[in-house]
């Protein structure tokens, strides 16, 4: 039974995870091995664009290219999460790395420093990730791309479908001109499965518990 317990539940998991989904990038980016996946394919097709049409408008393209797509196959991924992503995930890993490098300084160039901002970033965006999927309010168009292809292709587990997503948007994005790294390589290949395991074993227990 759905109680408001539950739903408020939700709603502070969706308002944690989102935020810390741009927190996670932030570690990401500043580690500097290279970009995401999605950011790949991104750069890829910006290079192969007209150059009256700039980077950010881009990004928006494909991204409502996805929205259409998951407006036709499962219009129910997309919530108030969906918007958050869209409109201040941006934001949020914008300031978290300012905040890392003036925090750090010159020590962020360091290769520890580096090397630990790089499974930071792994870790705890596929632990936020695993956090707001479970809330089920919505997930950035990305994400929802291969949450949708688990669901409709007989149950395929979600973590083969994320390695499959990350790595089409890799070679693609490689293809038509994007740069990667060997933290693009190790997000494509870790994401999907910790981003299962953290929704199994942290997101459920979490919304569930003591709920009857």
């Amino acid at each position: 039974m759905i109680t408001d317990k539950y739903t408020k539940r939700r709603i502070l998991m969706m308002l944690f995870g989102v935020p810390m989904v741009g927190v996670s990038v932030a570690f990401f980016n500043v580690a500097r091995f290279g970009v995401d996946p999605f950011t790949v394919l991104v750069q890829g097709s910006y290079k192969q664009m007209p150059s009256s049409i700039s980077y950010g408008l881009t990004y928006i393209i494909l991204s409502v290219i996805e929205l259409i797509a998951i407006i036709l196959l499962d219009r129910k991924k997309i919530g108030v999460g969906t918007l958050i992503n869209l409109f201040l995930l941006g934001y949020i890993t914008d300031y978290s790395s300012r905040f890392l490098r003036y925090v750090l300084g010159d020590a962020i160039n360091t290769m520890p420093i580096r090397i630990l901002f790089l499974i930071i970033g792994v870790t705890l965006l596929s632990f936020s990730s695993g956090i707001y999927f479970t809330a089920d309010m919505g997930v950035s168009t990305h994400d929802a791309v291969s949450l949708i292809a688990s669901e409709k292709q007989n149950k395929v587990p979600f973590q083969y479908c994320r390695v499959t997503s990350d790595a089409l948007c890799v070679i693609f994005g490689g293809i038509l001109g994007g740069t990667f790294g060997i933290g693009t390589i190790v997000a494509a290949v870790f994401c999907g499965p910790l981003v299962a395991f953290f929704r199994k074993h942290v997101g459920e227990p979490m919304l569930h518990y003591g709920i009857e």
